[in-house]
């Protein structure tokens, strides 16, 4: 999501891309915070976190310190309040775990919740700085075949479609494709049921390799606990799951969770962040059949909190960087901060890895992020 980071928000609950991660708590000075005074309304929990080519701003959401859900867009010193839409009340009973929306980069949306048993979708559209539901709330699947539990929700750019994936009462885990009102459920050889272990994130490219046909990857956690990636790529118009497998991380400190799987435009690359074996929050850029680690020194480690989410911007100043904001909670503070980051070649503390986690060259392309930082507020 996350999802990814992926890319999704309060209309949308998990951590980025739908993830419950194992996350530590990190401990540094505090800062000033950004904007407003006391009395000023501030996010206390984080929902979601999302980049909007179409307004080049992010779209962040979760509740604040009245206890309401609380939605802000801009940019990480100058938000602006989204106006709460009447009908939320209906929704804000749901937790952040029941809660996942995809943007299409634009504005428009789809979101998948619980309720009255079943999981539901609706579309949206973010506009005018307020939010517009669609009129329907139906549920994905019929019969046997009807999702009850959520797990992940993407936009397929090059397809114009969503693709949801979730668990039937039987506890079996489907893919779904399509919009609202129109899913199609994939065969059960073809879908995320596939992955060797238990399935967490997916991200699609944007279709501008392999004659305009996406291809993306998958992340899982293998029966060994440790995080697994894959491939997925378009089949007959549909996605297909491939089966297979690529630790990520050197042996002894590989990722055990994931908080966040995204891929790069500028870079036609992923992006994957998780906690390590060694319990620190570690990041890396590629495929997944060879990823480059971020030195410590430029990595989510450098959150004064527990690190919650990213969000990349996908180059709109056209340079060919990216640059991107994370979300992480201040306990001290009981709110969550925001801060930035950016593209970064380093010299030599990257690690390049192959397939098996053996280093094969140093240095490589970092995703860097900055300290400091402030609360969530208009």
């Amino acid at each position: 999501m996350f999802k990814k980071t992926r890319s999704s928000w309060f209309l949308a609950g998990a951590v980025a891309l739908g993830l419950t991660a194992c996350q530590q708590e990190l401990v540094s000075p505090d800062e000033t915070s950004l904007g407003g005074g006391s009395g000023t309304p501030y996010l206390t929990s984080l929902i979601d976190l999302d980049y909007l080519t179409g307004l080049d701003a992010y779209v962040i959401s979760g509740l604040d310190n009245t206890g309401n859900p609380a939605f802000y867009y801009g940019t990480k010193n100058n938000w602006t309040s989204i106006q709460v839409p009447s009908n939320i009340s209906m929704l804000s009973t749901c937790s952040d775990s029941t809660y996942e929306a995809e943007f299409d980069g634009t504005g428009n949306f789809v979101f998948a919740f619980h309720y009255k048993g079943a999981l539901v979708t609706n579309t949206g559209q973010f506009t005018g700085g307020q939010v517009n539901f669609g009129p329907t709330l139906e549920p994905v699947g019929t019969g046997a075949d009807q999702l009850v539990e959520f797990v992940e929700l993407d936009y397929v750019p090059s397809k114009n479609y969503y693709v949801l994936n979730g668990k039937t009462a039987s506890g079996e885990l489907d893919t779904y494709y399509g919009m609202p009102g129109s899913w199609t459920r994939l065969n059960n050889n073809r879908d995320a049921g596939k992955a060797w272990g238990a399935y967490q994130a997916s991200a699609y490219d944007d279709g501008r390799n392999n004659n305009g046909k996406f291809k993306g990857i998958y992340a899982f956690i293998f029966n060994n606990g440790i995080v697994a990636t894959n491939g997925l790529r378009e089949f007959y118009n549909k996605p297909y799951f491939d089966t297979g497998k690529n630790f990520v991380g050197i042996k002894g400190d590989r990722l055990v969770s994931v908080i966040s799987l995204d891929y790069l435009p500028s870079e036609n690359q992923y992006v994957i962040q998780g906690m390590s074996e060694s319990g620190d929050i570690d990041t890396y850029i590629g495929t997944h059949k060879s990823w480059t680690k971020t030195a410590n020194k430029y990595d989510a480690e450098n959150a004064w909190g527990d690190y919650k989410a990213i969000a990349f911007d996908d180059d709109p100043d056209g340079n060919g960087k990216f640059s991107f904001m994370y979300a992480y909670f201040r306990t001290n503070q009981g709110a969550i901060n925001v801060n930035g980051g950016y593209e970064f070649k380093d010299g030599g503390d990257g690690e390049q890895l192959d397939q098996g986690g053996n280093v094969i060259k140093k240095g490589g392309k970092m995703v860097r992020h900055n300290t400091g930082g402030g609360k969530v507020r208009e």
